[in-house]
Formats: C-alpha cells, structure tokens, sequence
C-alpha cells in the first residue's frame, strides 16, 4: 500500500516537472493546465491499479494454486465500476489438496488462499458440502475446529471447483 502512495506522488510530481518544462520552452500556459494535468495524470494511474491489480496478483501465485473464484464489487465512489467491472477480491485452492471428509459422503475440504486489493493475505481451511451446494470456513477456537455458518455457493465458484475435482 505505501508503494501504491508513493508511486503516485512520484506521478504527480514528475507531471509537475514536465507541465513546467513545457511552460519554460513554449511560454506560459494557463493557470488551470498544471492542476489538471496532475490530476488527470494521478486519477488515471489509481484507475489502472484498480484494475491492473488482479492479473498481476493472479500471475505472481505459485504454479499449484488455480483461482477458484472471483469477486466483483462495484462502488459509488468509482462509477465506472458499474459499466466495467473490476475484481476486488479473489480465492484460490490446490486442486491436489482437495480432502474427502472421512464418514460423511459428498463432503470435502480444502485451504482456500484468499486475497483482497489492500488487504493481507490470509489462509482459511473451507468444508464444502457438494450435494447441497454451500460451503463453511472452519476456524479454530481454543484449540478447537468450529464449522462458521453456511453460505449458498456461488455458481462456478469455489465450491465447483472443489466439488468437480477428483
């Protein structure tokens, strides 16, 4: 996150330096052109990490994690967002890592890696119920699993690929 600050205060300075360059050489510019170039300059590379952002993560995951789901949340603050969406949050699992819960048929685990933009990234143990289509993290609590609420899958998502692998 401190990256993301100072990259842009980097733009927006360098912005600065070449709207005044510009002035030096061809003379003066009107008054509004330095702040607008800044601002145009600052808000189009915030818009480019937001979207940007995803695909670089996506490629920097190891090679035996596979994205199983994606979450698109679109926000009054972006506009834009509402016509082109843009992922927000995502989960990926190990496919070879999918466990059957012994006893209990169409069950199945697996430790979902999740990740949101600017947040840490976190790891939660996930119980999949396959024939009713919902999933529970499992968390531990004085030493103790304990199984959260369930919650409907979402189609094409991390309870189908858990369930669709073998």
């Amino acid at each position: 996150m401190i990256e993301n600050l100072i990259t842009t205060m980097l733009l927006g300075l360098a912005t600065f330096a070449v709207v005044q360059i510009i002035a030096t050489k061809f003379g003066p510019l009107p008054r509004y052109v330095l702040p607008i170039a800044v601002l145009v300059v600052v808000a189009g590379h915030a818009i480019w990490g937001q979207y940007s952002w995803y695909p670089r993560e996506r490629d920097r995951l190891p090679n035996n994690l596979v994205v199983a789901e994606t979450f698109e949340n679109p926000s009054a603050f972006a506009p834009w967002s509402y016509l082109v969406r843009r992922v927000t949050r995502f989960a990926a699992i190990d496919p070879t890592a999918i466990k059957d819960v012994e006893g209990e048929e169409g069950y199945k685990t697996v430790r979902a890696h999740l990740r949101g933009r600017m947040e840490e990234p976190f790891f939660a143990d996930v119980l999949v119920d396959c024939q009713e289509g919902r999933l529970a993290l499992i968390t531990m609590e004085n030493g103790a699993s304990k199984l959260g609420p369930w919650q409907e899958a979402k189609k094409d998502g991390l309870a189908d690929k858990v369930c669709s692998a073998s």
